[in-house]
């Protein structure tokens, strides 16, 4: 059995590690990839209003999930503490005696490797597969295959493919200014929004287009009207046009619920209603459009 493991803090997991995992699955041909998110990195901190490691756990299942292959694990979650490869390699390798374990890994990490913890005791369990992030790095990922092969009878694997170039640490920038939805797979961009890790605040293509469903037809000219109207009065009185956007493309949406659906969701969201609210059920859509926005989309 192949057993190709990828680990990393995905924070957040994004396109790029999802083609990085497809790219492992064809050129390694493994049994099965273990997708390994850590608990805590070793070698940096997380930022702040990041995801907790269940969580980070969640969004790797969420980006990975549809993979022929792939098994996202929690192994390195479970064991808590810093997340050492050497001590996940080592209980990969009792688990799993007479498989062959292969270290996915890219250019960075790979010129480091001589850095890491008992980095001696990894060459001797595992394969490094290595996948060069650009396309200049492949010249200098040569070299150290060639040292560590020479020096320590090491097994490196080249995996050739075309990286993404992105980075978490921009896109979690990007997603504090209503960016960077183009860079994470839907599901993991609905959860980031949903749950404001980062900071991140809604990109108004991406609400507009999340919002559509929840509206009747007849619904949309009124909203489209209303958010414009928001944007020339916040740019004529000084506030952010995002924010009143924002705020115009969300205010109908629970609009077209009727009675029992807006009752329904005043109950989940645990919203008080006086009498005359309940006997005028068109007032409603106000208080669960807020509750519904809030718990969901902004």
């Amino acid at each position: 059995m192949r057993i190709a493991v990828y680990g990393g803090s995905f924070n957040p997991p994004h396109l790029g590690h999802v083609a990085a995992a497809r790219a492992a699955i064809e050129a390694l041909r493994p049994d099965r990839l273990l997708v390994m998110p850590t608990n805590t990195p070793p070698h940096k901190q997380l930022e702040r209003n990041s995801p907790s490691p269940a969580e980070r756990l969640k969004l790797c299942r969420l980006a990975f999930g549809e993979i022929p292959g792939a098994e996202v694990s929690d192994l390195e979650i479970r064991r808590k503490g810093k997340s050492y490869t050497a001590d996940t390699v080592a209980a990969l390798r009792e688990k799993y005696p007479d498989a062959e374990l292969c270290l996915v890994m890219g250019t960075d990490m790979f010129l480091s490797f001589r850095s890491w913890s008992r980095w001696q005791a990894i060459l001797e369990a595992c394969t490094l597969a290595v996948m060069s992030r650009e396309e200049d790095d492949r010249e200098a990922i040569g070299r150290f295959k060639a040292e560590l092969e020479a020096d320590c009878g090491a097994h490196v694997e080249l995996i050739s493919h075309r990286p993404l170039p992105m980075s978490s640490t921009e896109i979690r920038e990007r997603l504090r200014h209503r960016r960077g939805a183009e860079e994470l797979p839907g599901a993991v961009y609905e959860r980031v929004i949903r749950k404001r890790f980062y900071g991140a605040r809604s990109e108004l293509s991406w609400l507009r287009q999340t919002v559509r469903p929840y509206l009747r037809d007849e619904r949309v000219p009124h909203v489209e009207g209303v958010e414009s109207t928001a944007v020339r009065l916040a740019e004529r009185w000084g506030a952010d046009p995002d924010d009143a956007a924002e705020a115009g493309i969300l205010h109908d949406v629970t609009k077209a619920q009727g009675k029992e659906k807006q009752l329904k969701l005043c109950k989940k969201y645990g919203i008080m209603l006086e009498t005359a609210e309940i006997e005028n059920p068109a007032l409603l859509h106000a208080l669960t459009g807020a509750a519904l926005a809030k718990d969901r989309l902004a």
